[in-house]
């Protein structure tokens, strides 16, 4: 225990389950991330990497909600260096707030797209009385609401029904992998990975088997297109050509209009921003080009467009 404290071994666990997004981030977790970076992440009552925030809106506040995925959770830095901070900080001088206090509110959680981002919506962040709503979006998201592709038993999808309109599909809380989380001694072992890090290596190493036994294996630079992001379909950058792509596409739009008619619902403007890739961004024209070349693309921006 003592070793790995020294050479600054860190690995909390930050997730608990949750029968409306099958995952959620843990109520007054704590610990250094050190996935990417090295940063320390404590999680607030409300489930946030964020401050804690009261539900009624303080006198003079202008409150600003943000979800996405972890470019909004920002568990690789420090809080106060997420952007949703930085938006806050540089709002404070702005004169259209006519004299208000900027609050910004961080419900990004790692992993997360429109789905649930949508179900966070109703039934969390109106909860704070936001001014606005803002997403992030990023364009694997378009693969992760479509359980035809990304088939993710631990999460809840909407799937089309009759006449194109989208049903709910819950049924991840009925699988023993969930029930089981609910069992007494899942939510004990918070309590030892929380404070020992010999408890947080013993699972580093069991969630490692797990994966080994599934057959997956990460991906390597040998034979990739310079551009591609793990987790990131390439297809995305395309036109669907494919009826299971035309139908994530499709969900999606239908996905981001329920959640500009919930703001409209409740008088808040809702706004939308796409996050963009490594190669969409890269200052050099030529890997650009090689990118699309080797993809048989003409417009890298497509998802954004498409968005817009």
């Amino acid at each position: 225990e003592v070793l790995l404290r020294v050479v600054g071994f860190s690995y909390p666990d930050f997730w608990q389950s949750d029968t409306v997004t099958g995952i959620s981030l843990r109520p007054h977790a704590a610990g250094w991330a050190t996935d990417e970076g090295k940063a320390f992440m404590k999680i607030n009552s409300a489930g946030m990497h964020d401050r804690e925030h009261s539900l009624e809106k303080p006198k003079d506040t202008y409150r600003i909600a943000f979800l996405g995925d972890s470019m909004t959770e920002a568990r690789q830095v420090a809080l106060q260096d997420g952007y949703v901070k930085l938006v806050e900080k540089q709002l404070g001088a702005c004169p259209a707030l006519k004299g208000k206090e900027p609050e910004t509110l961080n419900f990004g959680i790692m992993g997360f797209e429109t789905t649930r981002e949508l179900l966070l919506l109703k039934d969390r962040v109106w909860k704070f009385d936001p001014d606005v709503v803002v997403l992030q979006f990023m364009m694997n998201d378009v693969e992760g609401v479509s359980k035809r592709i990304e088939g993710n038993p631990g999460k809840p999808y909407f799937v089309p029904g009759t006449g194109g309109t989208l049903t709910l599909d819950t049924s991840f809380r009925s699988t023993e992998a969930f029930k089981k989380q609910q069992l007494f001694h899942k939510k004990f072992a918070h309590f030892f990975l929380a404070r020992f890090r010999t408890a947080q290596l013993l699972y580093v190493a069991l969630t490692r088997q797990m994966f080994i036994r599934q057959g997956y294996t990460p991906p390597t630079g040998s034979g990739r297109v310079i551009g591609i992001e793990r987790g990131m379909d390439p297809v995305i950058y395309r036109a669907p050509e494919t009826p299971e792509w035309q139908e994530a596409w499709s969900i999606t739009e239908q996905i981001l209009t329920m959640m500009q008619k919930d703001a409209d619902a409740h008088g808040k403007p809702f706004a939308v921003f796409t996050a963009t890739t490594g190669i969409q961004v890269h200052p050099d024209r030529a890997i650009r080009q090689r990118f699309k070349d080797a993809l048989g693309i003409e417009d890298i921006l497509y998802p954004d467009h498409r968005v817009a």
